[in-house]
């Protein structure tokens, strides 16, 4: 039976992430080159050179932009409650596209350890088409709960496979932040896609009807998958069979968290902040609209601002990789101060630290999946990282409660102050065994 390790057998937490890195020759001035262990296209390190490590990273770019190009996203619900669901229907379809992610969430990063990652991309691309066809098709409550799994179960797959996919494509010897570059950039690209598939939905349904917009809703996941199959790198040479079984890879992803302070740490840490600022940005309109005088109009250059504000920090957050996680709870603390702020501060004069806030929020999570990427073993890779989207679905729907108890009693002041005292709260007691685990290396 699989037990944690003894506490004196634990690792220390490397505090110094920027050392982490791979083993050199003998002569100490080239890298070794290796393969992953896992069953992706199993890439060596010395697979992509710098041309097509460039082009890959021109495709993830171009498959993040176009992925998210879906003007229904602006429109979704609207077109739901036109075809008579009632808002209790819709309650229930939204809570079942959450649940049908958190369900699938660990099976399939233990099948992206097993799989081909880059063969799963592809298809949770198809899935996501899929809901939308099935939508366009079936515009009934049961045809909506069967596009909602299946989207659902688009962000399943794509989650723990992306992380480990991008971090064994590009990840170079010479420049240790190399995933954090390519993977914030996909990031920002696909924040991109979202902000004009936003503004493209209203007009387009305004002006033509839903029909052509779920028709390039369709059409833009088939073109990611498309861009997918196009990385370079993917011999099939290059894979070999897989190390462990499905059940195997599983527990093994669930264990390596368990029992590696490092990984413990980063997941700890990304599952307690992240969705604190997930829960503040969707109700970041209404928090708005009870400031006066705050109108509808601000409140969407204010979410077009805090899309900026994030599309900027994780673009740049390669730059930010050396100090690992005290860099990280350094930045937590200072977003945790700009949301205070932007409670206390009167009218229209809290948006901006909320829009600071977030944009620290998204740098912080670039960093955190970086250090994810280097401490995860290679066999249970993309299970570590759906280890950790799993715990965040699960805090994110205890934060959303919360703040909803909260304003439902009170007001969305008092709610986001309430995410504030958490986030500060929790801030402290990391803090505090951050620097006690310091103390004792230094000791």
């Amino acid at each position: 039976m699989g037990r944690w390790p003894r506490r004196s057998s634990w690792p220390a937490i490397p505090l110094e992430w920027a050392s982490l890195r791979t083993p050199r020759s003998a002569a100490g001035n080239h890298p070794v080159h290796w393969k992953s262990k896992g069953n992706d296209s199993l890439i060596t390190r010395s697979t992509l050179d710098a041309g097509q490590s460039k082009r890959f990273e021109f495709g993830y770019l171009g498959y993040r932009f176009v992925r998210e190009l879906a003007p229904i996203y602006a429109t979704y619900a609207i077109l739901i409650v036109d075809y008579g669901v009632s808002p209790l229907e819709l309650s229930i379809l939204l809570s079942a596209w959450s649940a049908s992610a958190i369900v699938f969430e660990l099976p399939s990063g233990a099948l992206a350890d097993r799989l081909s990652r880059r063969w799963l991309l592809m298809s949770a691309c198809l899935f996501k088409s899929a809901c939308f066809f099935v939508w366009m098709l079936y515009p009934t409550f049961w045809g909506f709960l069967c596009g909602f799994v299946l989207w659902g179960l688009e962000s399943a797959i794509r989650s723990g496979a992306e992380e480990a996919l991008v971090y064994e494509a590009v990840q170079r010897e010479r420049t240790g932040s190399h995933f954090e570059r390519v993977f914030g950039r996909g990031a920002a690209a696909g924040s991109l896609g979202t902000g004009l598939a936003f503004l493209a939905g209203g007009y387009l349904v305004d002006s033509v009807g839903f029909g052509l917009v779920l028709v390039i809703s369709i059409v833009s996941p088939l073109l990611g998958a498309l861009l997918v199959w196009t990385w370079p790198g993917f011999s099939s040479a290059q894979r070999r069979p897989p190390k462990l079984s499905f059940a195997r890879t599983l527990a093994g992803g669930i264990g390596s968290v368990l029992g590696s302070r490092v990984l413990l740490a980063v997941v700890a840490m990304a599952v307690l902040f992240t969705p604190i600022w997930g829960g503040v940005d969707e109700f970041l309109g209404v928090f708005l609209l009870e400031k006066r005088p705050v109108s509808i109009t601000f409140v969407g250059i204010v979410y077009a601002a805090a899309t900026g504000a994030n599309a900027v920090a994780v673009v740049v957050a390669h730059r930010f990789v050396v100090g690992g996680l005290k860099r990280v709870s350094a930045i937590y603390g200072l977003a945790t101060v700009m949301l205070f702020g932007s409670v206390f501060f009167p009218g229209p004069f809290g948006a901006l630290p909320l829009v600071i806030s977030l944009g620290l929020n998204g740098l912080a999570s670039i960093l955190l999946d970086g250090l994810l990427q280097r401490a995860a073993d290679d066999a249970t890779r993309a299970t570590t990282a759906s280890v950790k989207g799993l715990m965040q679905s699960i805090m994110g729907i205890a934060v959303l409660l919360l703040c909803g108890a909260l304003a439902g009693t009170t007001d969305w002041h008092t709610a986001v102050l309430g995410a504030c005292v958490l986030a500060a709260t929790l801030w402290v007691a990391t803090g505090f065994l951050l620097a006690r685990t310091s103390w004792r290396q230094g000791n």
